[in-house]
């Protein structure tokens, strides 16, 4: 649990549980339209009683795994040409990482007063954080080691903190195509998580090779977890993310077995979805993405369908969109794709092994094009097809650049391969502020009415959150409640039933909810956090320290948790312990306005004028009010 959920109601605890497309879009309306999906064959989920679901998990995320450096052995060639992929560049120790930023020119300033500078030393990379006044002036300066680059800097980076295994994202990011600092892709100006945006699982996924999760800390549909001192068994996408756990392929050769059975997945031998599910682990993202029961985002495996392990949410009708991630939705809207009988696919353009030199690309990409346009090539004239800015690439005019929506100072390629270059931005048409969603392969991985119901009712729980909507709260409340009934050990579907209640003021329903996931996952933060205010809903504020401690047992480096903590010591009457916390919660976050009203409060009640004199001018300088702290509100 990161600080995303301070000063918001405990319906905010699953916020990322269920993810959503990075630019999400208004919904005015409560309605949620899907396309009919007939009911279909039940596969690995069944009723075996009224009461019981028998599911089969897939194998241990950690199984059969044996690192990229074991395949060089016997693919030399394949394996030092792979490194200079951008997928063998997704993530390293920062100072490890090749320089592709500007350590000289490493500073920028935001609209909210803030200032913000990057420093290389032997030591590490920190960034550092000022907070200004009106005549730009440091009130405060926090400045944090930061451990990993994310990103092989082709389009930019971004950085990663390690807090004894909880890892966390700076607000700073490189953008290569700009040369420049800002604001990391999901931070506005004056109104973000600063240093501590927790990483989710889902993310790191795509953008490392393997996690090193703590024991007994990777619960099913757990988005947050604490990983292990050193969070990463392989920093960058290796070979075994594309081709499997590699074990077994050893052992096959090894024993003399040189192709019958070969257990290693070749994603070009594999059928469309299957071998389209590869890249689509990290290259779909859909408007949201459900784990299925009993799934891990670790938990997919080549030579499985995306549907295995997510039910994925996309528009029902074509929309167009600029999203840096959504390469398959685009692609599936192009002729070339539909027409192609299945034969076009992401590694049809692209070797996963290697890029071709910038000099090279144009006729690269030509030739491919030219694979199924040989016979009825460009209509151009060849004097206009060498004119600029094509000069002979197809790319340039079916397949142009433009800017993605989600990621600033970026560019992305338009991968709907369009017959004529459009001349408007993609997404110049309103979209719908409620689209009609369909489930991306619910051909090849059929669901069960009783899984449909829970995907859909845990999108409706989202936004009954979202809008604090009576209303959808009931909706999902009742599409969730029989799945409940089957599965009990289900983390998301209580998390979202406790949402669904909380919502409907049934907080003693909620919290029932939520203290049955607790058991089933006792380090996660979502119910400790969510149980904590709770209890201080219902008036148990000794309930509600007990809460407060053990989330910061666990998890120490929440300001909002220590400041929530020192208002329950306050109100028992340790003054001085309360002072402490909140201290600690200013040294974790000093641009929290909440925590320095704590802390004014708690000095006033003290009598230490030196020290409101100094809270008042810091809150008059961050352009803050003076107020008595409140508690956190529901």
């Amino acid at each position: 649990m990161s600080d995303t959920e301070k000063q918001m109601p405990a319906t905010s605890v699953w916020r990322g549980v269920v993810l959503v497309a990075l630019a999400t879009a208004s919904f005015g309306a409560v309605s949620f339209m899907f396309f009919s999906m007939p009911s279909q064959p039940e596969r690995d989920l069944k009723i075996v009683s009224d009461k019981t679901l028998e599911i089969t998990r897939p194998a241990a995320p950690q199984a059969g795994y044996v690192g990229s450096a074991s395949c060089r052995e016997c693919h030399l060639q394949v394996y030092d040409e792979y490194q200079q992929h951008p997928m063998a560049q997704s993530l390293f120790p920062v100072l490890d990482a090749p320089i592709v930023e500007n350590y000289d020119e490493a500073s920028f300033k935001t609209p909210a007063r803030r200032r913000y500078s990057i420093s290389k030393t032997a030591e590490g990379v920190f960034h550092h954080e000022v907070g200004l006044d009106q005549e730009e002036q440091a009130v405060y300066e926090q400045t944090v080691n930061v451990r990993y680059a994310m990103g092989s800097g082709r389009r930019g980076r971004s950085y990663v903190l390690n807090r004894d295994g909880w890892l966390y994202m700076s607000p700073i990011a490189w953008y290569s195509e700009g040369k420049r600092w800002d604001l990391a892709p999901g931070y506005v100006p004056g109104n973000h998580l600063r240093f501590s945006r927790q990483a989710l699982d889902r993310c790191l996924q795509c953008h490392a090779g393997r996690m090193a999760y703590l024991e007994n800390a990777a619960s099913q549909g757990l988005n947050y977890h604490q990983y292990d001192a050193q969070p990463f068994v392989e920093h960058s996408i290796g070979c075994e993310r594309c081709h499997g756990p590699g074990e077994a392929h050893i052992d096959h050769r090894q024993a003399g077995k040189l192709d019958a059975g070969d257990p290693i997945v070749n994603p070009e031998k594999l059928d469309g979805p299957k071998r389209e599910a590869v890249c689509n682990q990290c290259h779909l993202l859909g408007e949201y993405q459900i784990l299925r029961y009993g799934r891990r985002h670790g938990d997919f495996r080549p030579g499985q369908n995306i549907g295995d392990t997510w039910t994925v949410f996309i528009a029902a009708e074509e929309r167009g969109g600029t999203r840096a991630v959504s390469h398959m939705e685009q692609l599936q809207q192009s002729r070339c794709f539909q027409q192609s009988g299945g034969r076009l696919a992401c590694i049809s353009c692209h070797d996963a092994h290697s890029v071709p030199a910038a000099q090279e690309k144009t006729q690269v990409y030509r030739d491919q094009c030219l694979q199924c346009h040989k016979e009825q090539g460009c209509a151009l004239p060849l004097e206009a097809q060498r004119k600029l800015p094509a000069d002979g690439s197809c790319i340039a005019c079916h397949m142009p650049r433009f800017s993605a929506s989600d990621i600033p100072h970026t560019t992305q390629t338009d991968h709907r391969i369009q017959r004529v270059s459009p001349t408007l931005p993609p997404d110049s048409d309103e979209p719908s502020p409620h689209p009609a969603l369909k489930i991306f392969d619910v051909a090849a991985v059929p669901l069960t009415e009783l899984e449909r119901n829970r995907a859909q009712g845990l999108i409706l729980a989202k936004r009954a959150e979202e809008f604090k909507s009576v209303e959808l709260a009931k909706q999902a409340e009742r599409l969730l409640r029989p799945f409940i009934e089957a599965a009990n050990d289900d983390l998301l579907t209580l998390d979202a039933l406790a949402a669904c209640c909380w919502i409907q003021g049934r907080v003693s329903e909620a919290a029932d909810y939520w203290e049955r996931a607790l058991g089933r996952a006792p380090r996660d933060l979502r119910p400790i956090r969510s149980l904590m205010l709770a209890s201080r809903t219902l008036g148990n504020d000794a309930v509600a320290a007990e809460y407060a401690e053990r989330y910061l047992a666990n998890n120490p480096w929440s300001a909002s948790v220590h400041n929530e903590f020192a208002e329950l010591l306050a109100k028992r009457g340790e003054v001085r312990l309360a002072i402490e916390r909140a201290e600690h919660a200013r040294t974790l976050d000093p641009s929290d306005m909440a925590i320095y009203g704590r802390l004014l409060a708690l000095y006033q009640q003290t009598g230490d004028s030196h020290q409101v004199q100094q809270l008042i001018q810091s809150i008059q300088q961050l352009g803050g009010e003076i107020r008595e702290a409140q508690p956190l509100s529901r």
